[in-house]
């Protein structure tokens, strides 16, 4: 790989992990060392590889920012609300592990909860979605909106499907964290994502 990122071949590699002290993390136990396995995607401000915590063969996502300071800002923020999100709404992300310090930078670990969702637009509906799946999945987006939280890139590559048929959010690095709703009126990003969906009001109320 030679993009930029300094994390060498897209061959496995294994480092330890230790819990930093300037994050959250809402993992548990001391035995942090992992193998990452696979790169996912290289993105503009982050990479993101498939991998496993090696005490428990558990496999995770790990994210690691790119070295400049909007990269590290976008990290930051996505670090953040992962945490914020742990606490008032864990049903609608992957479970955070936390944000891991090593030599060259941090990285932020999440479940691999599932795959993401078909096509580049709602619109597509490569996935069929049932009318409850797609109440569903406005749900969580209305959830984010009760915490403050815009996520201003909600199409299905950012929407998880869990083995369960359940849905989750990721990818919180263009958030805004301080986005009100104002009362009585539908902001840009819900109503949208509302008519993409093809919900109609009725639907809308009934999830709320």
């Amino acid at each position: 790989m030679n993009d930029g990122d300094g994390f060498g071949s897209m061959e496995s590699m294994s480092r330890s992990w230790s819990r930093s002290s300037s994050k959250s993390a809402s993992s548990s136990g001391s035995d942090c060392e992992g193998v990452a396995n696979s790169i996912l995607k290289i993105g503009q401000y982050a990479t993101t590889w498939a991998g496993t915590f090696s005490h428990a063969n558990l496999p995770v996502i790990l994210k690691f920012p790119r070295s400049s300071p909007m990269a590290q800002t976008l990290f930051d923020t996505e670090v953040y609300l992962y945490g914020l999100l742990s606490d008032v709404a864990t049903d609608t992300i992957p479970h955070f592990y936390g944000c891991f310090s090593l030599e060259d930078g941090p990285v932020l670990v999440l479940e691999n909860a599932g795959r993401s969702l078909k096509g580049e637009f709602w619109e597509d509906d490569k996935e069929a979605l049932s009318l409850v799946e797609r109440i569903n999945i406005f749900g969580m987006l209305q959830t984010l909106h009760k915490n403050g939280i815009s996520h201003n890139d909600f199409y299905p590559r950012n929407v998880i499907r869990r083995k369960s048929g359940n849905f989750c959010v990721i990818d919180f690095q263009l958030a805004d964290t301080d986005h009100v709703c104002l009362e009585g009126y539908m902001c840009e990003e819900l109503s949208s994502v509302q008519r993409a969906l093809k919900l109609n009001e009725t639907n809308v109320m009934f999830n709320e």
